[in-house]
């Protein structure tokens, strides 16, 4: 019930006209991005937006609270996100770990409760018997190297800081003040 009021009250402010310009019609569709990022999420997140863009929605927000998960699937998802014409607003009602991360930058604006946390984004490659696997390092410097890109990329198109975003992928980013080399990126609510 927190959760709900919280984002009604973010919606409130991002959604009430402003002064002299008529309020937009139409319903705010809300999409759970919870768990494990995972093609089952694909469907989940594409039918809620054709759902919203059929209804003329004004806009679309993302309930999350996730670990991660498969990184073809937080792909899938960052498309659909940048794609639609929608306005998009996730809210980190807890966490937003890596994978999830990468889905909250391909929204138009970042919102996050009291207390929750974004970041930690670096790529791991998982085994098949389950768990982390093994890479040799030029391996895991190619994998960073794509999704540090990818990120930077949509970060750019969508307006949100491209550096903050890339320290939250790569320990090699660092940001004078903010994060020192050798250490990767998650920030609070708070920053």
């Amino acid at each position: 019930m927190k959760t709900i009021r919280i984002i009604l009250f973010c919606l409130a402010g991002l959604l009430s006209p402003a002064v002299g310009r008529p309020q937009v019609p139409g319903p705010v569709y809300v999409i759970p991005i919870e768990g494990e990022i995972e093609k089952g999420l694909v469907w989940v997140v594409r039918r809620g937006i054709r759902e919203a863009e059929a209804a003329g929605a004004r806009a679309i927000v993302l309930e999350m609270n996730t670990n991660g998960g498969a990184g073809g699937a937080t792909e899938e998802i960052m498309e659909l996100l940048v794609q639609t014409d929608l306005p998009t607003y996730p809210f980190v009602d807890i966490k937003a770990f890596s994978a999830g991360a990468y889905i909250a930058v391909a929204t138009d604006h970042i919102y996050m409760a009291p207390g929750s946390m974004i970041g930690a984004a670096t790529p791991v490659a998982s085994s098949p018997l389950g768990g982390a696997a093994q890479l040799d390092e030029a391996h895991a410097e190619k994998i960073t190297s794509a999704f540090r890109a990818m990120i930077a990329a949509t970060a750019e198109e969508k307006g949100h800081p491209v550096a903050v975003v890339e320290a939250m992928v790569d320990r090699d980013v660092e940001i004078p003040g903010l994060i020192e080399k050798g250490k990767l990126l998650t920030l609070t609510n708070s920053g």
